[in-house]
């Protein structure tokens, strides 16, 4: 590279800086005020998402240090850079799909909503061979319906048409 250019934050630097600043959020606000309840076996009930909230916060340092230990080697100087960050539109459909998610769980039931979400999310990143569809969007909920169900204990939900 030559001398006097700038190199710029890259996607994955952004997305590393709005992911930690999540988990940070996500580990001292959200967690404790919203998991709730007294430790029955071993684990206390926020043992999990608190592991979830270090490991993304440690996966993001990665994202957002990652170019710079690269530049250390090259002796390439890194500047932020100051232009406004665009939202791909495939952002906004998946997270479209999600915001769904949450909200047909509770009258689906985890099972179903999971097979169909899943489905919709393979079909929509152009998954088209069925002989692997079919298979993963009932192996795939049905594997954490058991680990979280019948291993963790945790109660998911049932879905309220089938009441």
């Amino acid at each position: 590279m030559a001398e006097g250019k700038k190199k710029i934050l890259n996607r994955d630097q952004k997305s590393g800086i709005f992911i930690f600043i999540f988990s940070i959020f996500l580990y001292f606000y959200l967690i404790p005020n919203e998991v709730k309840g007294k430790a029955t076996g071993g684990m206390k009930p926020s043992f999990i998402p608190d592991l979830l909230a270090i490991i993304l916060a440690f996966l993001s340092l990665l994202l957002i240090f990652e170019p710079f230990i690269r530049s250390l080697k090259t002796k390439e100087k890194i500047f932020i850079n100051e232009q406004p960050i665009k939202i791909p539109s495939r952002t906004i459909v998946v997270s479209a799909i999600f915001f769904a998610y949450i909200f047909i769980t509770p009258f689906l039931g985890y099972l179903l909503s999971s097979f169909l979400i899943l489905a919709i999310l393979l079909f929509y990143f152009g998954n088209r061979k069925w002989y692997i569809v079919i298979p993963l969007i009932f192996v795939f909920p049905l594997m954490l319906y058991w680990f979280f169900a019948k291993v963790m204990l945790v109660l998911l939900p049932q879905g309220r048409i089938f009441y």
